[in-house]
């Protein structure tokens, strides 16, 4: 029995939500072998999840150090070039900050303008995005590394609410990094132009806000 079903049946003993959590795992594809989610909530390497705080900073040190170093490589750039460094996660949102542990990955500059943001849902790329624009607006011919993910260790939900424990079969570890910059000299080596970045907030509606 995998390690999330005998934890549920233990915890409330509702043999419902067991078959509820049995029957989402099997339909999402999840592979107990080859699925990229953290060996710390992997049902074949432990026995029940684990969800500490040292679990998903280990995450994301795996997940920001590869896909940084990935976009550092293909762009031909050094850490030491980034003038802006801009990351988002929602959930998982240390002190000191991500950002924070960006720069002492990757040994930054110590005048690097960084910045994290945080607890903004998946609403935090197009947030992010925008931050992106207005800074290089600020401070033109920057370069900017704008880096994206959620930190599923931190996501996992063990509670009762079934709606809310199909979002542990939905995610996977992952995460995506860019390189933006306004200078016009990358303007041949760019691979796609911001036009437009539109963002509507509306969260004044109390049916939205909830």
């Amino acid at each position: 029995m995998p390690w999330l079903l005998l934890l549920l049946l233990l915890q409330c003993g509702q043999q419902e939500k067991v078959d509820f959590v049995s029957k989402i795992f099997l339909a999402s594809g999840i592979s107990t072998t080859r699925t990229a989610i953290p060996a710390c909530i992997q049902p074949t390497l432990t026995e029940e999840p684990k969800i500490d705080i040292n679990n998903a900073q280990a995450e994301c040190k795996m997940v920001y150090g590869q896909v940084i170093s990935e976009v550092l490589r293909k762009t031909g750039l050094a850490a030491a070039d980034i003038d802006i460094l801009i990351t988002n996660t929602s959930i998982y949102c240390p002190t000191p900050s991500i950002a924070s542990l960006v720069i002492n990955m990757f040994k930054m500059r110590e005048h690097v303008q960084a910045y994290h943001l945080g607890g903004m849902g998946c609403a935090f790329g197009v947030v992010g995005l925008n931050m992106v624009r207005d800074m290089l607006k600020a401070h033109p011919g920057k370069i900017c590394l704008f880096v994206s993910s959620e930190i599923i260790t931190s996501a996992f939900y063990g509670g009762h609410r079934k709606e809310a424990l199909v979002t542990n079969a939905l995610f996977r570890m992952g995460g995506t990094a860019s390189i933006l910059t306004n200078n016009p000299a990358w303007r041949c080596r760019s691979k796609y132009q911001l036009q437009h970045c539109l963002r509507v907030h509306t969260g004044a509606s109390d049916r939205a806000f909830k």
